[in-house]
């Protein structure tokens, strides 16, 4: 698939990914009250001016790695036969993300996006703007055109069953593996 983005492109991907990675561990580091946009670039090597092209603030750069995951969520919802039920379709998708157990660093990095009431504004004007592909590949999906809430609706539903998920399995001790946890939840929906 990388062999069909143009090269720029992808080198373009690569740095809003370094940033949004350096974001991320220097705020789990050091706080969000102590995270910098001028550390943040050092970390990733790139100008503040680059920076500045990529993200508005240093909250959106901390939340911007996750956003990557509805873009994952729509691909393998796109890649589910056809003739299977949405809601299926959609719990294997969105536990498709997760093929292993989260590492400690992403434990603490959802832990910091809870705990930080700037980044859960920021991860909710991200997850708006990522509603809008699932949306789409929803709609395509159920073959829906025009004035139809529906595929909205199941995408914002969807939205919330998997921050429910992961709250879930991150508050919860000895549960599942969190594609488990992710799978149950989602797949007890069915809305027509």
């Amino acid at each position: 698939m990388s062999s069909t983005i143009p090269l720029r492109e992808r080198k373009k991907d690569a740095t809003k990914a370094a940033l949004a990675s350096a974001a991320l561990e220097l705020a789990d580091k050091y706080g969000l009250a102590q995270l910098r946009i001028e550390d943040i670039a050092e970390q990733a090597g790139v100008s503040l001016r680059t920076f500045r092209n990529y993200f508005p603030n240093k909250e959106a750069a901390v939340v911007g790695v996750l956003t990557h995951n509805y873009d994952l969520v729509v691909e393998a919802l796109r890649e589910r036969p056809e003739d299977e039920e949405l809601w299926v379709a959609l719990a294997h998708a969105c536990a498709a993300l997760y093929p292993t157990d989260p590492d400690r660093a992403w434990v603490r990095r959802m832990r910091l996006l809870k705990a930080e009431p700037a980044l859960a504004a920021e991860k909710y004007r991200s997850d708006a703007t990522a509603l809008e592909a699932l949306a789409q590949q929803i709609s395509t999906r159920k073959g829906k055109s025009g004035y139809d809430v529906y595929p909205r609706f199941a995408a914002e539903v969807t939205q919330a069953a998997l921050r429910a998920a992961i709250d879930y399995w991150l508050d919860t001790p000895n549960t599942p593996p969190l594609s488990q946890v992710v799978r149950d939840f989602i797949s007890r929906i069915r809305i027509q």
